[in-house]
């Protein structure tokens, strides 16, 4: 970054400064320069704006500035400099001085505006990648979570004789796909959260559309879950109605069915 030495303020001074801020406007420029000089930028900027508020001087506008950008307060230093060019009309130059600072701080400006844009840009990125990496946990989670069963009496009496609803193939069948479906919407539902978030920053059409896309396939997703848990829960009933258990033939069969502006599934079961 081109560095810009303090240029209008000529007095220098080494030793502690003493100052009151109810000083005048020209003992505050003088506490704030020696400020600079020890390195104190942060306060060095505040002093400065206290004298300019007591006297309007644009050029106190740049050293403003640069205070903030040797604090590394980018924007507050983008701010000033921005200002400082505002203001540049009101102050006397020497012939062909005024050109050359105008040229410097603009391009102090862009390096600015850059290194904003890059800050900003590594930050979204990173914010992304540990979202993207908590989805991942817990999509994992939910895929190697498994819920004990609570064993009563029939269920101790069923699988003794192998009868037990838990093995029967429809009820995992029909557990899976529940799940399968469960975390396929949580996990879209993630995807078109995020593509809101950046249609409403960006806005974008792609973003727009994808939004569509992922909202209609949480809907689709989280139906079919549904779906899928009414069917194992239906199952569970009537299996547990039938005291026999001594039937073996049974089927379970869900059809999806997509048309242009609606979803459904039809679900059989046979026991």
């Amino acid at each position: 970054m081109t560095t810009i030495k303090i240029i209008f303020i000529s007095l220098v001074f080494y030793s502690t400064p003493v100052f009151s801020r109810n000083g005048t406007a020209a003992d505050l420029k003088k506490a704030a320069l020696i400020l600079y000089q020890n390195k104190k930028y942060n306060q060095a900027a505040e002093i400065f704006l206290e004298s300019f508020r007591k006297k309007f001087d644009a050029r106190i506008l740049f050293n403003i500035a640069q205070c903030y950008r040797l604090g590394n307060d980018n924007d507050n230093a983008l701010k000033y400099y921005k200002k400082f060019l505002e203001n540049i009309g009101k102050i006397s130059f020497p012939e062909g001085k005024k050109e050359n600072i105008i040229k410097a701080t603009r391009k102090t400006v862009i390096e600015l505006e850059n290194k904003i844009a890059a800050i900003k840009h590594e930050k979204e990125v990173r914010e992304k990648l540990k979202r993207e990496k908590l989805n991942r946990v817990k999509e994992k989670e939910l895929q190697i979570k498994k819920v004990a069963p609570i064993m009563t009496a029939d269920d101790k009496k069923n699988k003794n004789t192998g009868e037990s609803v838990w093995g029967r193939w429809w009820f995992i069948t029909g557990s899976s796909l529940a799940v399968s479906f469960t975390v396929a919407g949580i996990f879209t539902g993630i995807q078109a959260l995020n593509y809101k978030n950046k249609w409403e920053t960006e806005w974008k059409t792609s973003d727009r559309d994808n939004l569509k896309l992922y909202m209609n396939l949480t809907d689709i997703f989280i139906g079919s879950a549904l779906v899928a848990s009414a069917a194992v829960i239906t199952g569970v009933i009537l299996y547990k109605k039938d005291d026999s258990h001594g039937s073996t033939e049974s089927s379970f069969s869900i059809t999806p069915l997509f048309t242009q502006n609606a979803f459904s599934m039809n679900l059989q079961l046979k026991f």
